[in-house]
């Protein structure tokens, strides 16, 4: 799989030029995601993203990832999604491996990068979880976007802040230098990200996303908005707006999940390799194929007969259900071509799909 070519797909599709306010449900799933510019930035520096990728024909996940671009740095709103979109190419790439051991190979790959191109002087928060159809459920956090876990009419905060205040678990910081961050993804080799530990799938009602806009609500109103039985559009909505009524101070950008069990009843018939995204203005897909030979490994390798039987696979698919001819002219068809061998131009190679995602059956 390209996987370079996944990532810089994915970070210029973020960076594209987008509305000020935007909140969308993800198509058949109880999960939306929602961000808004505010009333005092003059750009959004958040990136959120949600990504379901069918694995297998009954196995699927999902990645929640929310990353808020640091003020005061170079290019917030490009670290951010360069830190996106590393997490979910290696989300991608890591399949396989245990979701905290995909976690963790994600947020490597996201400080790495950053770091690379900024050299410590560019960052972003990183907040993200893994979700699969096996009903396994972990999260990560990097900075001081949050993760909120409803239970029992209770909205809990399951993240810390890697600020001094957040440490030292002071809801009013004394002051201004107590809101710094202490880490941050594109700090380099210092990086300690938290493996959350997550309660009990079947005991949670609704799980948020969030970055600092948001949490300029009062706590008691934040618990009184999120914890009301609506869907997971509406309170994503709900919290922008009253995050825009409380000041606007910053970019407010929430991903919300609610009626989890409701996640493993999808009929959706999706293609195996098909990894869809969602962020808060629109949607892409990549459809994934089997890996084939290249034109010039098939003509080193095989008989000519076979070349030429070939090469109308590289066609579209149309030429696929064309007649296989009879021996006797398939023999005639490579005599012509031998004794023409010189002045035969190759057959021009079909473009190839710019995007190959090779899951497993």
């Amino acid at each position: 799989m390209e996987q370079d070519a996944i990532k810089l797909q994915i970070q210029d599709w973020l960076c594209r030029k987008t509305a000020s306010v935007g909140v969308r449900e993800v198509l058949g799933f109880p999960v939306a995601v929602g961000s808004d510019i505010g009333n005092v930035r003059a750009e959004n520096q958040d990136k959120a993203v949600i990504l379901r990728a069918q694995v297998s024909a009954n196995k699927f996940f999902l990645v929640g990832i929310l990353c808020d671009g640091m003020g005061g740095m170079e290019e917030g709103a490009d670290c951010a999604s360069l830190a996106v979109a590393s997490f979910v190419s290696s989300c991608i790439r890591n399949r396989n491996l245990q979701i905290k051991d995909r976690l963790l190979q994600g947020v490597e790959l996201a400080n790495q990068e950053v770091y690379n191109k900024y050299n410590g002087d560019g960052g972003a928060t990183l907040t993200a979880f893994i979700l699969d159809s096996d009903e396994q459920f972990e999260a990560i956090n990097v900075g001081d976007s949050r993760i909120y876990v409803g239970q029992r009419n209770s909205l809990n905060q399951v993240s810390v802040d890697d600020t001094i205040a957040g440490q030292l678990n002071q809801h009013s910081p004394a002051s201004q230098l107590s809101n710094k961050l202490l880490q941050f993804v594109g700090i380099g080799s210092d990086i300690e990200p938290h493996l959350l530990d997550m309660p009990a799938l079947h005991s949670i009602e609704k799980v948020l996303l969030t970055s600092d806009g948001i949490h300029y609500i009062d706590e008691s109103t934040l618990q009184s908005i999120s914890m009301q039985k609506v869907t997971s559009l509406e309170l994503s909505k709900r919290l922008i707006h009253v995050a825009k009524w409380c000041g606007g101070h910053d970019n407010s950008t929430v991903i919300a999940l609610s009626d989890l069990a409701s996640l493993f009843n999808s009929s959706e018939n999706v293609r195996t390799g098909t990894v869809q995204l969602w962020d808060a203005f629109g949607d892409v897909q990549f459809i994934g194929i089997e890996k084939s030979p290249s034109y010039e490994q098939r003509l080193a390798t095989a008989p000519v007969v076979a070349d030429i039987c070939d090469a109308s696979l590289e066609k579209s698919d149309s030429s696929i259900e064309s007649s296989e001819p009879e021996p006797t002219e398939m023999k005639k068809t490579v005599r012509k071509r031998k004794r023409k061998k010189v002045e035969t131009v190759e057959p021009k190679k079909a473009k190839k799909p710019q995007l190959r995602i090779d899951f497993d059956d």
